[in-house]
């Protein structure tokens, strides 16, 4: 059982308390609190430390309770000037508050929902992507069973790396006959741990099953953003997570547009198809080659379905203005051919050319109409195509 004590207990952090202690994890047990104002012995019957007796206390961690990040900054430094050792210190706001600042998602990876199921159907393929296939495909609808592990902003670097679990779970997987790989023609320019527009952090609940950032942490700013992550994961997410009513395999959509939410994807996604990141190119390149490769060595027999999933006309324009992260990704499939046989390539980029309705977004998410018209559509395809084998 990990000690905590709770700092601060006033003003607005107190209306955090009852959340917060509702769903710190069984492995942790709050012994006490800290407050710059609070005067008095006790606090909810249990002591009020000032911060000379810490030296003295048996605790293993001090979990900051603020509302603003400026008091989350000032307290912060307190404790550091205090000599107190910063792994031991824990910073709710940083993490827990769904904001421009503080840009943390509760989504699990689903590699771990997928270890947990206790009723495990003879899953035959999996689809792995990025959030065109996380909302725009349901894989319900579809006639095999197919697990889906598509997540927003999902790069090359953490496929590999999830295609790799995958493989050392060994149970569970003789059934598998397919893998359905989503890619945009910008994925060889994408690197999720370089984007600055908080996309990272959104994603990091997701990528920290891996403790491995890639290159985000090769900056200051963003080692002292992950600092003590994984502890606060440990502390909160994966128990609330734990609780809640998530169904690995069920429908994900949203509505509401993604301008909506905190990060600036219409810059972002531009951005991505308009400027040459040459160093992010020739890694990703590489990327890509070791995870046909991988396939290939381990599992000869799966078909390997490269899929381009519809965009509306803005994004296509894009491309068509700045062609060259379709060029790289066009002659990077037909490498792909020559190294694996099995490889099939659905290119659906303008499949819905004449329906920007079916889209929420100009980046090129499918809105609940265009989810069900892809869906049915794939469907006939892997039908046509033998890629169920039935």
């Amino acid at each position: 059982m990990y000690k905590v004590i709770i700092y601060g207990i006033g003003a607005g952090g107190g209306m955090n308390l009852n959340i917060i202690c509702s769903r710190l994890s069984n492995r942790y047990e709050v012994i006490g609190y800290m407050d710059s104002f609070y005067k008095k012995e006790f606090y909810q019957y249990q002591r009020v430390f000032k911060i000379e007796e810490l030296s003295e206390i048996d605790y293993d961690y001090i979990l900051i309770n603020a509302y603003r990040q400026s008091s989350d900054d000032e307290i912060y430094n307190m404790l550091l000037q205090h000599r107190i050792c910063r792994e031991k210190i824990i910073r709710y706001a940083k993490y827990a508050y769904y904001s421009s600042e503080f840009p943390i998602k509760y989504t699990e990876n689903r590699l771990e929902i997928f270890q947990r199921l206790k009723i495990r159907p003879k899953f035959e393929g999996f689809l792995i992507g990025m959030s065109y296939a996380e909302i725009g495909i349901d894989v319900n609808q579809l006639s095999g069973y197919i697990f889906n592990f598509a997540h927003s902003a999902f790069d090359l670097f953490y496929r590999r790396l999830l295609i790799q679990s995958i493989y050392e779970l060994k149970s569970g997987l003789e059934h598998i006959r397919y893998i359905i790989l989503e890619l945009p023609y910008y994925i060889f320019n994408f690197d999720l741990s370089l984007c600055d527009n908080g996309i990272f952090q959104s994603a990091i609940n997701y990528v920290s099953y891996w403790k491995d950032y890639h290159h985000f942490t090769e900056k200051e700013v963003n080692r002292c953003f992950t600092e003590g992550f994984l502890t606060f994961q440990d502390m909160f997410i994966k128990d609330f997570l734990g609780n809640s009513s998530m169904v690995s395999n069920s429908r994900i959509m949203i509505d509401k547009t993604y301008a909506d939410s905190h990060m600036d994807l219409k810059k972002a996604i531009p951005h991505t198809i308009q400027k040459p990141h040459e160093m992010t190119m020739d890694e990703n390149r590489k990327i890509f080659r070791d995870i046909i490769q991988m396939i290939k060595e381990k599992a000869p027999h799966i078909k390997l379905v490269i899929l381009v999933c519809p965009q509306p006309s803005l994004t296509r324009k894009l491309y068509d203005k700045y062609p060259l992260q379709k060029k790289i990704f066009l002659e990077e499939m037909e490498s792909a051919k020559l190294q694996y046989q099995n490889l099939i390539i659905l290119d659906e980029q303008e499949l819905f050319m004449d329906h920007d309705e079916y889209f929420i977004d100009t980046d090129g998410h499918l809105n609940r109409t265009g989810c069900d018209a892809f869906t049915k559509f794939l469907d006939c395809q892997f039908k046509r195509l033998n890629i169920y084998g039935k």
